[in-house]
C-alpha cells in the first residue's frame, strides 16, 4: 500500500508546484429561498473512496425530481444527512491513509485487507465505496 521508490529521484527543475489541502466541509442547508446548491457547492470532501462526483449527480438528479413534483422543499432534508455520512466516511479513510503512526500504517496495509475479506465486512465496505448504502431514489422506484 505504502509503495516506495527503489531508488531516490533526483529532481533537476521544478517547473510548476503547488498544495494539496483537503478541506471538509458541509453547509447546513441545500437551500435558501429559490436559490439551491448541489455538489462541491453543497459539500467538500476528501476524494478518498471516489464518492464525490456520483454524489453531486445525486443532489443534481434528487433536486431536479424534486422540483418537478413541486416539493423541492424536502431537498435538504433528502440529500443532507447523504452528505453527511460520506463526509465521515472519507474523513476516516482520509485520517487512516495518511496517518503518521507506523502501528496504524502496518493495521492500514495488512489487517484491513483481511477483513474486507471476509464476506459480511467486504459487502458493507463495498456498500460504501459504491454508494449502494445511499436510498433508493425515488422517481426510480417500480410501482
Amino acid at each position: 500500500m505504502f509503495n516506495r521508490l527503489p531508488f531516490q529521484p533526483k529532481v533537476k527543475k521544478v517547473k510548476w508546484q503547488s498544495e494539496f489541502r483537503i478541506s471538509d466541509r458541509l453547509v447546513e442547508s441545500y437551500q435558501r429561498g429559490n436559490i439551491f446548491l448541489a455538489g462541491d457547492a453543497a459539500h467538500i470532501h476528501s476524494p478518498v473512496g471516489g464518492r464525490g462526483m456520483n454524489l453531486g449527480i445525486e443532489d443534481a438528479a434528487t433536486l431536479a425530481w424534486l422540483i418537478a413534483t413541486r416539493t423541492a422543499g424536502r431537498y435538504t432534508a433528502m440529500r443532507h444527512p447523504i452528505a453527511r455520512s460520506v463526509l465521515r466516511m472519507t474523513g476516516v479513510q482520509t485520517s487512516l491513509l495518511t496517518s503518521k503512526s507506523a502501528a496504524l500504517r502496518s493495521i492500514v496495509s495488512r489487517i484491513v485487507p483481511l477483513l474486507t475479506g471476509l464476506p459480511v465486512i467486504g459487502s458493507k465496505v463495498l456498500e460504501q465505496f459504491s454508494g449502494l448504502n445511499v436510498p433508493f431514489p425515488p422517481w426510480l422506484e417500480k410501482d
